[in-house]
């Protein structure tokens, strides 16, 4: 996460920049990783941060907490917030749940259940009575969580330099045919940053995941689609990448909420060749891989070669997603 200063740069300019959220407030960071974002919390004013992870890693962020000097005010933890059954110092709640739980396609192999999970244990619900600094007692509104809310897009795509570099290279090594090596790239997912200029269309959304109140159940899911293309070119990707919205209050945002995109901006997405794929794992378990089910019209099209589309064309059918067993 920290190489990506995209997603570094959004949690840090929120959490700092909202004082009035974080200073004084008890703060979890699930997944804390390296405790760059439970450092972000307490550079703001947190009172508590409780930082969690079930790896190794959790060695190292105590030493970064110790070098910067929060060890005061972080506390870490090793292990799986699911086994968590209470919080330390007797604390009764957190105020604000911070995670870069995100995975590939946004939900898959994402930390998103754990979360939840430390949503639904900990973060303080609705109506809570406090007693403040003047000994008043004050009604609390729901806690919040940062990011509250996620998109997964979809958009139709022309990637010829992804498919010059993964699959057109196999056919002349050094005067020799290796296609054969290009087959499992229509097995998987490739994570590329992709131009905008890349996109057939206008992206739409397959999936809305309001952090702030969806359950895990609901992750499971068929969301029906249609793509339409806005200029004419060869189709052959779907390019999938989600936004991530970080709001004060955790209400959801308007359907028709934009993503402000500034020229030259490059935007990192999941291309996803058009062709075979296998929706289990090498134990025989489906994945919660969001993009099972959207190639099976086109496979025929990716081994021939890419489609051409006109401006106009629609294509789509539904998208699963199926938890991981």
């Amino acid at each position: 996460m920290i190489q990506d200063t995209v997603r570094t740069s959004s949690y840090s300019k929120f959490i700092l920049s909202n004082p009035l959220i974080f200073r004084g407030a008890v703060v979890m960071d699930v997944g804390c990783g390296t405790g760059i974002l439970s450092m972000f919390a307490a550079r703001a004013g947190a009172r508590k941060v409780i930082a969690i992870d079930a790896s190794d890693v959790v060695t190292k962020a105590k030493q970064n907490i110790k070098d910067n000097g929060f060890e005061d005010v972080i506390t870490v933890i090793r292990g799986k917030v699911e086994n968590l059954e209470s919080l330390p110092d007797d604390l009764p709640y957190v105020d604000v749940i911070v995670s870069e739980w995100m995975g590939y396609c946004c939900i898959y192999e994402s930390m998103l259940d754990s979360v939840l999970v430390a949503r639904d244990k900990f973060l303080r619900k609705g109506g809570a009575v406090v007693t403040g600094p003047d000994g008043e007692e004050e009604t609390k509104e729901e806690g919040l969580m940062a990011p509250s809310q996620c998109r997964m897009m979809m958009s139709l795509g022309e990637t010829f330099d992804i498919i010059r570099e993964r699959v057109k290279f196999w056919d002349d090594v050094c005067g020799f045919k290796m296609t054969s090596m290009a087959e499992e790239v229509y097995d998987e997912a490739v994570s590329e940053v992709v131009k905008e200029e890349c996109m057939l269309g206008e992206a739409i959304t397959v999936k809305d995941i309001p952090v702030q109140h969806i359950t895990i159940r609901q992750l499971d899911f068929v969301s029906p689609f249609t793509l339409t293309t806005t200029r004419s070119g060869e189709l052959n990707s779907f390019i999938v990448y989600f936004d991530t919205f970080f709001t004060t209050d955790g209400k959801d945002l308007a359907p028709d909420a934009k993503v402000e995109l500034h020229k030259g901006d490059w935007a990192p997405g999941e291309v996803i060749q058009i062709g075979r794929r296998n929706s289990e794992g090498p134990d025989g378990h489906r994945r919660q891989r969001s993009v099972d089910s959207t190639s099976g019209h086109s496979r025929k099209s990716s081994r021939d070669g890419p489609p051409p589309v006109e401006h106009g064309t629609i294509t789509g059918e539904p998208l699963s997603s199926v938890p991981e067993s």
